[in-house]
Order: C-alpha cells, then structure tokens, then sequence
C-alpha cells in the first residue's frame, strides 16, 4: 500500500491546486494522509469538503512541520503503508510522479530513499526555473555514498522523495535536535540503506514568503552575497547544526551501525571542536559541497566552531 503524507497549516490558497494534482495521479491506488497542524484559516473546512475515499484528515494542535510529519509517519505505518511519498501543501505534482518513483522502491529490504530533481514557480504559479539541480548548482552523485555531501548540504527536499517500509521503520522516531525532518531520514538512508536519484522533474516545487523550508537559488551567486551580508555567525550555527546531526546518528542508531561506520561517524563527531584538524578530518571523507567557492565557505564555517 502507498501513502502520500501532507502536513497543512493555513494553505487554503495554494491547497485546492495542490490536492487537484496528487489525486490526479496516474497510478491511483494509494491513501492521502493529511494531518492539520493547527489551522486558524480555512484549511479544514476545505479538506472537509473532499469527498474522495482515499483522502484521511487528521486534525490536531500546533506542533510545527517536523513533529506533524513525524505523526504522519507513524499513522501510514500504522496502516501498513509499504511506501511513503511526502507532500507539502503548496507545490504541484505532475501527473506521472508516483508512477515514476513506485517501481524503484519496490522489493527491498534495504531502507531506501528516492528523490528527484523539480522545477519552481512562484506565489502565482508562474514558472520561474527547469531543473532545480542545475539552476542552483548541486552536484549531485549518481551512485556510491550520499553521505558526505548530504551531511555538508541537504539537498533532499521531502517534497520530492518517497521511501520504503524499511526506512519508514527507522524513521518512527524522530529525535529532537534534527535540522528538518527530510534531511535526517535523507542521513540515515545514506548512512543504513541506499539512496537512489531520479534525474527528472516530478513537481513543480512553489518558493513563495510563507514556505515553512525554503531554500530556492540556495547557492546562486545573489543568495551567497546575501548570506554573507547575513552575517558569517549565522552559516557558522548552520555548520555546527549540520554537524550535530553525528552525534545524534551515533546515539539513535548505536545498534545498527557496523564497526566501521561507527568509527567513521565517531571521527566526524571529533570535527565538530572546529579547528585545521576537524576540516582535514572532513576532507579526508569527502564532507563537503559542491563547488570551490561553496567549499571554501563551509570549510571556513567548520574552522572556526
């Protein structure tokens, strides 16, 4: 059984295109679960008035997106979901979207992500880029260890990602101190499972004022001048964050991990005392982002925490 899980708090603008575009999928048999984090417009009486089966509303308080994914998470294993897509209330789905991930999740008892690449449009639907990779310079690999470099740049973006039973499994219980939930179960796929990448646009992925993660032209020339007039403080927080996320890997999954991954991780905890030492450490396992300025930036961060 497939599940797509949405997390909605005061959408009602974009809901109605959102909702039209996943119950348009070509493969159809899958359940919508929704959980309303709180609303105070008309969020719910809207998804009241949907009047299609597959549709489940869940109403409860204000808890912020990352608790309420980590409640939907629990209600699709509860339901026996073998599959789970995740669904912000804002983008637009293409109509091929879980007909094109479904198969590459299939028969595994390997924790397993997939995600795949998005165009953008803005507030008004209006088209504002092709592929998010590109425009925004990842360098995403193809194969081999996702680890590293998620580890320095999320670059899994919930919206377009699916995973399977195995990873829904390690993923019930999400700890505190997370930087978002997309981004720890995107680590742990890399550090327990396999990650897999689809290089094509399955949403059309809506940046607007109100997004709860947004991260459009992350690395454009324009965002990076902005960040540093941000103040270097701020991406230094980021870093040390990022870096964090190693101490709470080793804690949440100390059984599971082989000897020579914890070994791994347990260097990488050390880098976090900043210094020469902790940027050669991160090096040395190829923790770093994609281009030279980008790495030049973060190794800076890593310097000085």
């Amino acid at each position: 059984m497939i599940a797509v899980i949405m997390s909605t708090y005061n959408g009602e603008k974009y809901l109605p295109q959102q909702l039209d575009s996943v119950l348009r999928q070509t493969l159809e048999d899958f359940i919508l679960i929704i959980r309303d984090d709180g609303s105070s417009d008309g969020t719910v009486p809207l998804l009241r008035g949907y009047t299609d089966e597959r549709i489940v509303l869940l109403e409860g308080e204000n808890v912020g997106p990352c608790r309420s994914f980590a409640l939907l998470l629990q209600e699709a294993a509860r339901r026996g979901a073998q599959q789970v897509y995740f669904c912000d209330q804002d983008d637009v789905w293409l109509p091929d979207k879980l007909a094109r991930m479904e198969p590459l999740l299939r028969e595994t008892d390997v924790p397993k992500l997939v995600f795949s690449d998005f165009s953008t449009i803005d507030g008004d639907g209006v088209r504002t880029g092709g592929s998010y990779a590109a425009s925004a310079g990842l360098r995403i690999p193809q194969d081999g260890d996702f680890f590293p470099k998620l580890l320095a740049q999320p670059y899994v973006f919930g919206c377009a990602c699916g995973i399977n039973r195995r990873l829904l499994e390690l993923s019930l219980d999400l700890p505190d101190g997370i930087e978002m939930y997309d981004c720890w179960i995107a680590l742990t796929a890399a550090l327990l499972g396999k990650v897999e990448y689809l290089p094509e646009q399955t949403i059309q992925h809506r940046f607007h004022s109100s997004n709860a993660t947004g991260r459009a032209g992350q690395n454009s020339f324009l965002m990076r001048l902005k960040r540093v007039s941000r103040g270097f403080g701020t991406q230094r927080e980021n870093t040390a964050l990022r870096l964090r996320q190693v101490t709470l890997l080793r804690r949440q999954y100390a059984e599971l991990l082989p000897p020579e991954t914890d070994a791994m991780l347990a260097a990488l905890e050390r880098a976090q005392h900043g210094g020469p030492a902790a940027v050669s450490a991160l090096k040395k396992r190829g923790v770093g982002r994609g281009g030279a300025m980008q790495n030049l930036f973060f190794y800076l961060t890593v310097l000085v925490q």
